[in-house]
């Protein structure tokens, strides 16, 4: 019971009014001014802010009055989604206060248009006021409750209700489960709330952030502490998005801090699900909190159960013993004590201090006794639960006859009974007896692992260091690469030019008998330079596309442009009896944004790809301009060898060539293909193509 009030306590102070640590008298300050302000203000959206502010100031005995005057300006102005934040702090407030109150807001709220937002406030509601009912609910009713909430639950499907029904019912059966008996059936139920949850079509943030303060809660206390992390990180997100929101909304007067820190703290509790860096990241955090907020320094001191835990991740056991005492001493939740106790023990065992360990291991017997009592009991409740028994039985059903009224027990029967519990107790002393030996046992192994793994974590440190210097390294070695083969290709262009120049001057210098005989040479030195030279050009070109020095221009271009200008750098490769047209020569031209020269580029390796392997019939270059999607598509289509079954992909890879006798480098359509990527498009072989020979398509966006 204590820990389903902590609960709810934990619920509402992140859903009520958080404030930064301003005191008292400084805050009344800032109310003051901020109430002269408000009736100058003419616009309601400022004014709503206003009165949020006031709200986020506000002290909890005037939480109701304040929210319900921002509740009323948001509906004013009809802003529905203030609205229904405003609805949903209210109700949390209020829940265990004033339920009238509560019912008021539920009538109130049906009458916003409906949204998946205002459904799953709805939602959040209800829980909000199932939460109040179960607090001041009889431990019969409690048991009622539980019966007829499973039954209901396992009765129905997502058929037969919708997400928010099922949200709300498992809620409410999770919310009596930990006010009465919080087991491992509890766990399976939250599971099955999360994914619930994951599955709302409107991602609520105080719904969640109730459903992992509770999860993270039941996690602990039943001794999971991986669970209890994982729901933990969970909510750490649902504040961080409370905060993300508020600047957004320029709300300067929340802030999460001793939530944060109630989060950490829980945290450091398991510090067996958490690694050593994260132990160091979750203690600085909390440093800082303390550093900025008193009331969070005030509890340190007070209750340093958050250092103890730390020093104990760190191995540091007569350090932590003393701050872990301290805690214990203020702690009155039993489940939070038995924690502090066993925690005790095991340091104590840890460094030989038998004097602690005496002390503290008898009261760690107890609370053993009293746990045992206490499952036990649970399991009782559980199994009345699912087979629907009644939790007792009254005298009014059992028929006493009054003649036996005056039988007693005999001495023999008394004298077995006594006999009976005492074997029962010296049982159970014997069981947790050998229970703690296995726990130290299991103690010593855990440590022996661990010390296995920060060897562990060393190697992979200086793996890591190792990898990044071999990754260095390798960038280094890319950039001598690229520098090389921009240096050579400039170095190799130069006299290639020279030599195809010479040669023309030899042949424009020779008689004209001769001159006949040596232009043939010419024009081999000048069909061999251009192949070199186009070698040396693709080479650059995937330089630049790998290293991501290629730049993009896009700009507005006339599409006839483009193809125009492509098919006339082509038509130098067109082979005798091969006829290359445009089909779209005769329509109306289109208008794209894009980089006018790579598209080009791309036309002219497809056009001279399929001149290259055309011997006769057509190569054909076509367009069309989808205005809806904002896209171009261009097609080569050729009358040549095709591309065969099975390389449609291949061909687009480096230095892969259809036939080893064609001229060629095999870098054009890999060219082609990186190009398509820098400009956000696509290009591939079109397999659905019948005709003899191939097509290839090539599409790019052309709207800005």
């Amino acid at each position: 019971m204590v820990r389903f009030l902590l609960s709810a306590i934990l619920i509402l102070a992140i859903t009520i009014p958080a404030h930064s640590s301003l005191p008292p008298e400084r805050r009344v300050e800032l109310t003051d001014s901020l109430y002269k302000v408000l009736p100058t203000v003419k616009s309601n959206g400022t004014r709503l802010k206003i009165l949020y502010d006031i709200f986020d100031l506000a002290p909890a005995d005037s939480v109701t009055q304040t929210g319900e005057r921002v509740l009323e300006a948001a509906l004013e102005s009809s802003n529905h989604s203030a609205a229904m934040d405003m609805f949903r702090r209210l109700t949390s407030f209020n829940s265990s206060r004033d339920t009238a109150r509560v019912s008021g807001y539920l009538k109130s709220i049906e009458k916003l248009p409906d949204s998946p937002e205002k459904s799953a406030t709805i939602c959040f509601m209800y829980i909000c006021a199932t939460s109040g009912k179960a607090r001041y609910a009889t431990e019969a009713e409690r048991h009622r409750n539980i019966y007829e909430l499973m039954k209901r639950y396992k009765s129905t499907s997502d058929h037969d209700s919708t997400i928010y029904e099922r949200i709300v019912l498992l809620s409410a059966l999770c919310i009596y489960m930990d006010a009465t008996m919080p087991n491992e059936m509890l766990a399976d139920y939250l599971t099955q709330l999360d994914q619930l949850i994951h599955r709302m079509p409107f991602r609520l943030t105080g719904l969640e952030n109730k459903f992992y303060i509770d999860a993270a809660m039941s996690y602990t206390f039943n001794e999971q502490p991986s669970r209890a992390v994982a729901a933990d990180r969970q909510l750490l997100d649902v504040i961080d998005r409370l905060d993300l929101d508020n600047m957004e909304q320029g709300r300067l007067y929340r802030n999460y801090d001793k939530h944060r820190y109630t989060v950490y703290r829980r945290m450091l509790s398991n510090f067996s699900a958490l690694s050593d860096d994260e132990v160091d990241d979750i203690h600085n955090k909390i440093t800082e909190i303390s550093k900025r907020d008193q009331e969070v320094a005030y509890d340190i001191i007070n209750r340093p159960s958050a250092e103890g835990y730390y020093l104990l991740a760190k191995h540091r056991y007569s350090e932590a013993i003393p701050l872990l005492v301290r805690s214990l001493e203020s702690e009155r939740q039993n489940g939070t004590r038995r924690r502090l106790l066993r925690l005790i023990v095991q340091a104590a065992s840890a460094i030989n201090d038998n004097k602690t360990l005496a002390r503290y291991g008898i009261m760690y017997t107890k609370a053993l006794e009293e746990t045992l009592r206490e499952r036990t009991l649970a399991r009782g409740k559980e199994l009345s639960a699912l087979l629907g028994l009644p939790k007792t039985i009254s005298g009014a059903d059992l028929e006493i006859d009054e003649n036996d009224s005056e039988t007693t027990v005999s001495d023999s029967t008394l004298y077995m009974s006594f006999a009976v519990i005492s074997i029962i107790l010296a049982g159970t002393v014997i069981f947790f007896i050998t229970l703690y030996r296995r726990a130290n046992k299991l103690s010593k192994k855990a440590q022996q692992a661990n010390d296995m793994l920060s060897a562990e974590r060393d190697n992979l440190r200086r793996i890591q260091a190792s990898l990044i210097e071999t990754r260095d390294e390798a960038r280094k070695a890319n950039r001598h690469k690229s520098d090389f083969i921009s240096n050579m290709t400039h170095e190799v262009t130069t006299p290639l030019n020279a030599i195809v120049e010479c040669a023309h001057l030899i042949v424009d210098n020779v008689s004209s008998e001769k001159r006949q005989y040596l232009d043939r040479f010419a024009r081999t030195i000048e069909v061999s330079a251009d192949l070199l030279r186009t070698l040396i050009n693709d080479v650059l070109e995937v330089n630049n596309l790998e290293s991501g020095t290629l730049i993009v221009q896009r700009a507005t271009v006339p599409l006839n442009t483009i193809c125009m200008a492509a098919l006339e750098s082509a038509r130098l490769y067109t082979k005798p009896g091969v006829d290359l047209r445009w089909a779209n020569e005769n329509e109306p031209t289109h208008v794209i944004y894009t980089d006018a020269r790579r598209v080009e580029q791309v036309l002219v390796n497809l056009l001279t790809n399929g001149l290259k392997f055309t011997d006769k019939g057509f190569v054909e270059l076509a367009c069309h301009v989808d205005v809806e999607n904002g896209t171009t598509t261009f097609t080569v289509t050729d009358s040549g060898i095709g591309v065969p079954i099975g390389k449609e992909h291949l061909i687009f890879e480096r230095f892969e060539k259809l036939s080893p006798m064609t001229q060629g480098n095999g870098l054009g359509l890999s060219i082609c293909k990186m190009i398509a990527v820098q400009l956000k498009g696509e290009i591939y072989v079109d397999t659905t193509y019948e005709g003899e020979g191939s097509r290839f398509v090539f599409t790019i966006p052309s709207l800005p």
